[in-house]
């Protein structure tokens, strides 16, 4: 049986929230933090079926997020945060800072860490996107402060193992990955990221083609080899 769709599992949208010691399946996110969520903190819980600890697509002013100790098993994403466009041409975002994801392991997790600013799916190439790219305003996503710790998969995702794709008027801005065990199919693709880290132990492997298949517009920090053969 198969989950129904665009069933989210616990969507938040209000400040000064926790949840805890939940067992969630669902046909969407597992738990979502979507407008105006800030001070969340998620913890020991378990994510069956879904797309993971996500945030967005309404994203304006989530700040101060915390997901800590989490099992995901079955799950179609991991760690998935992503920002999409109104009717009216306006984004979804604005005022997006400090996410935490810890302690987490993941199973049969197809992709493990997304963050996707085009989640309109109007992205064409970094190159066209930068020249078209969209005059600042108060809509516009500005993710900033994202640290994944402690995060292990316990076997190869299908998809990619990092895919960040930011905008040209707006990257996102410092992540880092502290002790992040990742092991995909396919490699890492990065556009518009500025102050990517890898650090204390991070390992990123891949075990078909180029473990780096793309990067445009990022600057890249690995100090501690987690993304060399």
């Amino acid at each position: 049986m198969n989950p129904s769709h665009n069933t989210d599992g616990i969507p938040v949208w209000a400040s000064h929230v926790n949840i805890y010691n939940c067992d969630i399946s669902n046909g969407d996110d597992n738990v979502v933090i979507d407008k105006n969520g800030q001070y969340v903190h998620v913890w020991n819980c378990k994510f069956g079926t879904g797309h993971g600890a996500s945030v967005g697509s309404y994203t304006q002013n989530v700040k101060h997020i915390i997901f800590d100790n989490i099992t995901m098993n079955g799950t179609a994403s991991g760690v998935r945060l992503k920002t999409g466009i109104n009717s009216d041409g306006t984004l979804r975002g604005g005022g997006e800072e400090d996410f935490v994801f810890s302690n987490i392991t993941m199973t049969n997790v197809k992709n493990p860490f997304s963050i996707d600013c085009y989640y309109d799916k109007k992205y064409t190439t970094p190159e066209q996107d930068k020249a078209n790219a969209r005059p600042l305003d108060s809509t516009t996503p500005t993710y900033n402060g994202i640290l994944l710790k402690n995060i292990k998969t316990t076997d190869v995702c299908k998809n990619n193992a990092i895919f960040l794709y930011g905008r040209p008027e707006s990257h996102i801005k410092n992540i880092t990955l502290d002790n992040v065990q990742i092991s995909a199919k396919k490699g890492i693709s990065v556009q518009f990221v500025d102050n990517l880290r890898f650090i204390n132990g991070s390992k990123i492997t891949v075990t078909k083609g180029d473990l780096w298949l793309s990067k445009y517009d990022a600057t890249i920090s690995d100090e501690c080899g987690a993304t060399l053969p």
